[in-house]
């Protein structure tokens, strides 16, 4: 199995190509948590009727909380949301035919680098 990639929020070097749009991770991943706290009484409802009784805000922020696990005490911290993009790639001998994957020119980044990058801010 290949390794799966994983996208830091900020991340403005890499970019990624949805059907036609390309994108930088780190404006999928705002555009994400903006959606998440555009209505913070609609997604707080949400929360509370699946019984979870904390301010999506204050969850993606940080909330004070405790951690008790198997033959462990309590352990106080932070608990928070974390919104993290995830590329898993095609398994790179099925569709080429090699014995082992290629090596990608630089010169094909540039390409995708000079690409028009969506920008949703």
């Amino acid at each position: 199995m290949v390794d799966p990639i994983v996208f830091r929020s900020d991340d403005r070097e890499t970019v990624v190509e949805i059907g036609d749009q390309v994108y930088l991770p780190s404006s999928l991943h705002r555009a994400i948590i903006n959606y998440l706290l555009s209505d913070t009484l609609q997604t707080n409802g949400y929360l509370k009727s699946r019984k979870v009784y904390a301010d999506i805000r204050m969850l993606v922020d940080g909330i004070e909380s405790r951690v008790l696990q198997p033959r462990k005490s309590w352990i106080s911290g932070k608990i928070s949301v974390k919104v993290y993009l995830e590329f898993v790639p095609d398994d790179p001998y099925r569709d080429s035919g090699d014995s082992a994957p290629r090596k990608l020119e630089d010169s094909i980044l540039d390409d995708l680098r000079a690409v028009q990058v969506v920008s949703m801010s």
